[in-house]
């Protein structure tokens, strides 16, 4: 144990992010000592308490001076405290999300590349000094997340190209790309590294926004060429003759039914004259039948990061057990050589396995009790593809 950080493979990555663990936090809090000229009192982020609760309550042996003296020597108390509490929640939420009670947990909802044909030379654009690119917007903002793992451009000349992406909430530039073209007339992609993530989640600060990706026609060396069997607003025609166009439109429906996305230009006399800077939305002239180039391979996921936190006090008991598990099993661990290990040891291992005696409850059994008894607040979200119907409530099984 030893209170070490969580690793990264902690993290279910794509369902939640890390400031969800911030804010559940303070959701139970450490009681002080009730010496406090032997132990002194804990800081406020160690012992606010949003739901009530106390890690030491309903478990006499979780108590700040046996916690000290069977800690490794030169661990500091405080930073301890604060790092098994994390621990804990992150053991929490991972438990509950790989109960699988949450549709698609774990997996993208649909991944693929929106255009599955080469380009060639046959439909050049031409260069109008224009600001071009696609719009996205998600559908449901609820828990939703797409990923671009990686962008593809079909340009008639060799280049190193810088892409812009912006959002409705924020006056500049969110990011910048470089997307190098070796191909002529081909697709050529982004490394995987230069994935682009676009959310809605309030818990990023970026709550409904719209985003737009694109380039400067005045950077390109050449051309860049048109797809045009691709309609951004009806999808492929599945009726032109081609089984492949079946398939196109397949993933494109299937992507397109959780983010909206359209073609669109910027005329330059209407552009700022900073390129960092984010142009009117007013100003954007929208086209469905011209992808300015571009190709997507996408990724959409859940993310029920601020989900999660709006409903954190459901979490609370389930949080405060795991943080009593965690000490109990550093006490059972411990080789500290003193009378309190010796008499805490023997308790903590009656409170760890179930009691034959006094048909006592483990304390692991207690917390898939509690991890099942959560029910969280889904409000209007009856038909949001993360979650499970509100009518029946959220239900969690025992691992």
């Amino acid at each position: 144990m030893g209170g070490e950080s969580p690793p990264l493979a902690y993290y279910f990555d794509m369902l939640y992010d890390p400031i969800a663990i911030d804010r559940m936090e303070n959701v139970v809090g450490w009681a002080d000592f009730y010496d406090t000229s032997e132990i002194p009192a804990l800081p406020p982020s160690l012992t606010t308490t949003e739901s009530g609760l106390r890690f030491q309550d309903g478990m006499g042996l979780v108590r700040l001076d046996y916690i000290k003296a069977l800690l490794q020597r030169g661990r500091d108390l405080e930073t301890f405290l604060a790092e098994i509490r994390r621990r804990s929640i992150v053991m929490v939420l991972n438990r509950v999300a790989m109960t699988r009670s949450l549709t698609n947990t774990g997996n993208a909802l649909v991944s693929g590349k929106l255009i599955g044909q080469q380009l060639y030379s046959a439909n050049p654009l031409i260069n109008q000094s224009r600001f071009v690119g696609i719009r996205f917007k998600l559908k449901q903002s609820t828990g939703l997340r797409v990923i671009i793992n990686r962008i593809g451009l079909s340009l008639s000349e060799p280049q190193t190209l810088t892409l812009y992406l912006f959002n409705s909430l924020n006056p500049t530039v969110v990011n910048t790309i470089n997307l190098v073209v070796n191909n002529a007339g081909q697709f050529s992609w982004t490394e995987e590294d230069a994935a682009v993530t676009i959310d809605v989640d309030p818990a990023n600060s970026n709550s409904g926004a719209v985003w737009y990706l694109g380039y400067y026609q005045d950077d390109l060396v050449g051309r860049a060429y048109q797809y045009k069997t691709l309609n951004w607003l009806s999808g492929y025609c599945t009726s032109c003759g081609s089984s492949a166009y079946s398939s196109y439109h397949k993933t494109w429906k299937s992507i397109s039914e959780h983010v909206e996305m359209v073609p669109f230009y910027v005329a330059g006399a209407s552009l700022p004259p900073n390129r960092s800077d984010f142009f009117d939305e007013q100003d954007c002239v929208f086209d469905q039948s011209n992808n300015h180039g571009f190709n997507f391979n996408m990724s959409v996921w859940c993310n029920l990061t601020q989900y999660w936190i709006d409903n954190r006090l459901a979490f609370a008991q389930a949080i405060q057990m795991q943080t009593q598990q965690q000490i109990l099993e550093m006490y059972k661990a411990s080789s500290q050589s003193s009378g309190i290990e010796q008499n805490v040891q023997v308790l903590a291992l009656r409170e760890l396995e179930s009691d034959k005696d006094t048909k006592a409850m483990s304390l692991p059994y207690r917390i898939d009790k509690a991890i099942r008894a959560i029910r969280l607040d889904q409000g209007s979200t009856n038909d949001h593809p993360c979650l499970p119907c509100a009518k029946t409530g959220f239900k969690y099984s025992a691992m």
